[in-house]
């Protein structure tokens, strides 16, 4: 397409919105975030004005994260259950995150499973695989014959996250031949998804014999009732207590504080949205890109957290003894074969008046969280340059180390690197953890 038809196409598209067309107005609205938000803002509001779903939805999303507005969630709340009200599906599970995490309205757990439940019972693949992995998360293995049977509800209803679980389940070495071939046949389909990164990346699937494969469907029928209960609270699973070592500051590794389908789940969901990596500039606060951090990465906004991730994050905050409401976006990042986060340090810096705007907004980040989520490539280790100390997790082992020093302050020795990786592909996430409840900064416009 020529530059001349592509603006006629434009001008095309504006004339319909202008005559009143709410999709042709939500159009314009996305099309103009990367030229001027204060106009797409305008269209986009007319989209939902007409309620528009796709326009009430995006309202709600630019509200309730706060990258292309400054961030309003009580805005954000209202317009998602307009949007919801107005029948447009991916509404619901945004709704429901929003409720887990009380964004714009007061939390409800609850409430937010029981929205994930009317999904599941409709055969929503997603739902189903949600409340799978947070069924497994319940103290004791109370919900282990529950997880299972809604992990092959999900399997059989297309996730590949869930297909993927139970193709690795299935393939273990205990396991009958025609366990293994149904493995087998769940392993090449979940890596057909184009959401499936691990397709690309798991010996298990590169070791795959070629051949053809039958999924059999599961006779799956979860209890709805009996599952509703089990979740009626945040599940916190038992994990193993934090190793913290002798160092100052406090360095800890929690083993095994994900299991490896939880780690997987992380991979998997977040492969989609990865993009070149940035940093934050300590005197704004705002996200640049630098040559010392060379890998991608993606952030769980409202948008895309959802209730696994928000009992991940309520789990870290159990490990750190830091309220959810501290924590900025969680962050999961990919390093390539001579990818690097070159030494750092996590706090923000004072001006030269020893103060730091950043810092008076939002508060100094006191405490940062990493997951190590695979396993299987050399070099990229977590090295703490002044300490002496180089970390390198097992697949679920988190990683918690304090910023600063006993006043409050930047602690110098948490200088550290995640060291160059010398061969295969490394997955971690980060979370950083402010002094106060963390709002993203206002969005200038």
């Amino acid at each position: 397409m020529t530059g001349q038809d592509s603006q006629a196409r434009f001008d095309a598209i504006v004339a319909r919105a202008q005559a009143g067309n709410a999709e042709a107005q939500y159009a314009i609205g996305m099309i103009l975030t990367r030229k001027n938000m204060n106009q797409a803002l305008a269209w986009m509001q007319k989209s939902a004005d007409a309620g528009y779903p796709q326009g009430l939805f995006m309202l709600g999303i630019w509200y309730g994260e706060g990258a292309l507005l400054t961030q309003q969630p009580d805005k954000s709340y209202q317009f998602l259950q307009k949007a919801s009200e107005a029948g447009f599906g991916p509404a619901d599970y945004v709704l429901a995150t929003a409720l887990a995490k009380g964004a714009g309205t007061t939390p409800d757990w609850a409430g937010a499973v029981s929205i994930m439940i009317n999904l599941a019972k409709k055969g929503e693949a997603k739902a189903l695989s949600q409340l799978a992995f947070l069924a497994a998360m319940v103290p004791g293995g109370a919900g282990k014959e529950d997880a299972d049977i809604l992990l092959m509800a999900a399997a059989n209803a297309g996730d590949p996250i869930s297909q993927y679980a139970l193709a690795r389940r299935l393939l273990g070495a205990d396991r009958p031949d025609q366990d293994k071939d149904q493995g087998k046949a769940l392993l090449l389909l979940a890596a057909k998804s184009d959401r499936h990164v691990l397709a690309g990346e798991d010996p298990l699937i590169k070791k795959l014999e070629t051949g053809e494969y039958v999924v059999k469907p599961f006779a799956a029928k979860p209890g709805w009732e009996k599952i509703s209960d089990l979740l009626s609270a945040l599940p916190i699973p038992d994990i193993a207590p934090r190793h913290d070592f002798e160092t100052n500051p406090l360095i800890g590794v929690t083993p095994g504080f994900l299991s490896e389908e939880e780690a997987d789940f992380v991979v998997v969901s977040s492969a989609p949205t990865m993009q070149s990596s940035q940093v934050v500039d300590h005197i704004q606060g705002k996200l640049v890109h630098r040559d010392f951090r060379t890998s991608t990465e993606m952030r769980y906004l409202l948008g895309t957290e959802d209730l696994v991730i928000h009992a991940i994050n309520a789990r870290i905050s159990q490990v750190t003894d830091e309220p959810i409401s501290h924590q900025e976006f969680q962050g999961v990042l990919r390093y390539e074969r001579g990818q690097e986060y070159k030494p750092h340090s996590d706090y923000f810096l004072p001006d030269l008046e020893g103060v730091n705007p950043e810092v008076e907004r939002a508060g100094q980040r006191v405490k940062t969280f990493l997951i190590y989520l695979n396993e299987g490539y050399e070099g990229g280790e977590t090295e703490f340059i002044k300490l002496g100390l180089k970390l390198k997790g097992r697949k679920g082992d988190g990683l918690m180390f304090v910023n600063v020093n006993s006043d409050g302050g930047p602690h110098s020795m948490s200088l550290h690197a995640g060291r160059p990786v010398t061969e295969g592909v490394k997955w971690l996430t980060t979370l950083w953890i402010r002094d106060r409840d963390y709002t993203p900064p206002p969005v200038p416009g």
